[in-house]
């Protein structure tokens, strides 16, 4: 398990974790990521990992789950996470998840600044993905490029992405198979997604400061 650590300085990989299961990765602090294109943390080939309450600064990829449950049947959560503040402006991804099964994506809050005009580039890059669900997380992208998401392939079932605050001052609202614009017509074409989520302004108080400038009733009000 890795529980509890501030890790600093690190040239490009703070945590590494290869060919582990049932890992504890919760409660951590990076920082400095002296790589500009480096990442925060790091998951190959692990099966029923828990992720929680880690807050993530980083240069250009904040986690990467690679293949998590693909081999080696489990379930796994990523919850209560930030990410965010990322060196490397040019392009960030939040969550890479490539080949991610069965795992919840649960009450992250991702914030990205992305400056390239790649969009593949984004709070979360999802790759063939299938039994996974992403739910009450918070999405904002405040540069000019970048979508809150980029499905580029994988299966996701009726109901399993919705209750998201989506935000992105650059218009791309997310890439699901194609572009869309904006939260509606993203539910448009998908209609058993999203039956929750909104597209508004989170209100966070600063791009550091995750603490919300204004509570859940005025966002609720603010959406209808």
């Amino acid at each position: 398990n890795f529980i509890n650590n501030l890790v600093t300085n690190q040239y490009y990989y703070p945590m590494y974790i290869y060919y582990n299961g049932e890992m504890h990765v919760t409660d951590n602090v990076i920082r400095n990521v002296s790589a500009s294109t480096g990442y925060g943390i790091m998951l190959y080939y692990g099966t029923s990992d828990t992720v929680l309450r880690n807050d993530v600064q980083t240069g250009a990829y904040a986690f990467y789950f690679y293949y998590q449950n693909r081999y080696i049947s489990g379930n796994s959560l990523f919850a209560n996470n930030a990410l965010y503040n990322f060196g490397y402006t040019s392009y960030n991804r939040g969550v890479y998840a490539y080949y991610a099964q069965n795992t919840k994506f649960y009450h992250n809050t991702i914030r990205t600044n992305i400056s390239s005009n790649s969009t593949s580039y984004c709070g979360m890059y999802l790759y063939n993905n299938s039994g996974c669900e992403l739910k009450n997380n918070i999405f904002h992208d405040g540069g000019n490029y970048g979508y809150s998401i980029y499905r580029s392939s994988g299966t996701w079932a009726s109901g399993s992405v919705d209750y998201n605050c989506y935000y992105n001052e650059n218009n791309n609202c997310v890439y699901w198979g194609s572009s869309y614009n904006n939260l509606a017509a993203w539910k448009s074409a998908y209609s058993t997604l999203n039956a929750n989520s909104w597209e508004i302004n989170p209100g966070l108080k600063s791009t550091t400061d995750f603490h919300l400038t204004i509570n859940e009733m005025t966002l609720l009000r603010l959406n209808r």
